[in-house]
């Protein structure tokens, strides 16, 4: 374990956001399933406060990054993108 840490430290490591991103944290997809299905539901208040707890570690975090952990048919991909435009969470410029 020492090793993993002692390496991660040198150059030409990811960062720790660019790691999330590459890899997502299963918390931070559980807190974004939560935001987008309370904005689907129409409790949007609710699900921009889950979208701004993802955005203290993930600041950059979007759909793009929510959708690339599932394979989604393209009906339910909209569905999530109309949701995070609603939360804060639409597509990274």
């Amino acid at each position: 374990m020492v090793e993993v840490h002692a390496a991660a430290a040198q150059p030409g490591f990811p960062s720790r956001q660019q790691a999330c991103r590459a890899r997502p944290n299963a918390h931070h997809i559980i807190l974004a399933i939560a935001a987008h299905c309370l904005a689907l539901a129409g409790r949007v208040e609710e699900g921009k406060a889950f979208a701004a707890m993802i955005r203290t570690s993930l600041p950059n975090f979007s759909v793009d990054d929510f959708l690339a952990t599932f394979r989604f048919p393209p009906e339910t991909e909209a569905l999530f993108r109309a949701g995070a435009d609603k939360i804060g969470l639409g597509s990274a410029p």
